[in-house]
């Protein structure tokens, strides 16, 4: 039995099951909250994406028709479960949010003092979202969701510096390759991650560029 079955087999069918990434959520967190809310839906349960704040432009094209709560939203009297993302430490996750029971913790970063019932931590995924992709596979997936295909991608691709850092392995490659040839567009996403620029984005990079001193004849 894979992880993600492991973690329902302990939920009540009535439950809602609330995905929690950290502050400041980045492709990877946006990317894994919307993959496993939907996927977790198409199984029949009640999922939501976690919204503690607001997310870059960039990313709210990836969570359109995704069910989304506010913490203030949760009501304690209800049978709620908790699962974070892309993020191994309580002080990571949104205020709001640190002092909640979590049921899982699915991440790719070190994990210091265990805080959940279930954990699937993996140091050498590049990403959450090729974590997730993985436990989504072994779940019996068969990329047959493009928007949780995109989700995966974006998550892969943000976390990977577009397959130029240093944590892009071949996993991370295969991952991709399987992505697009399920359907996902490569181009499309770094349109909507690079390329859609808003004005007050402009004007911030502008600001960043007029402001450039360099230093040691060029060297820095």
């Amino acid at each position: 039995m894979g992880f993600l079955r492991d973690i329902q087999k302990d939920i009540n069918r009535d439950a809602s099951i609330y995905m929690v990434v950290h502050e400041h959520p980045d492709g990877d967190a946006v990317g894994s909250q919307v993959a496993l809310t939907l996927y977790l839906r198409s199984l029949g349960w009640k999922a939501f994406m976690v919204r503690a704040e607001q997310i870059s432009t960039t990313y709210d094209y990836f969570t359109k028709d995704v069910p989304v709560r506010c913490p203030e939203a949760i009501s304690d009297n209800e049978d709620n479960v908790f699962i974070a993302l892309d993020c191994s430490k309580t002080m990571r996750l949104p205020e709001s949010m640190r002092s909640r029971k979590y049921h899982a913790v699915i991440d790719h970063h070190p994990e210091e003092t265990p805080w959940s019932t279930y954990r699937k931590i993996d140091v050498t995924a590049s990403s959450a979202c090729e974590l997730l992709m993985s436990l989504l596979t072994e779940d019996g997936y068969k990329l047959d969701n493009h928007q949780i295909n995109e989700a995966l991608y974006l998550g892969i691709m943000t976390d990977t510096g577009n397959f130029s850092h240093s944590n892009t392995s071949q996993h991370a490659f295969k991952c991709a390759e399987n992505l697009v040839a399920a359907g996902v567009k490569p181009y499309q996403i770094i349109q909507q991650v690079f390329n859609n620029k808003t004005p007050e984005q402009l004007k911030l990079q502008s600001l960043f560029l007029n402001n450039v001193q360099v230093f040691s004849a060029g060297a820095i």
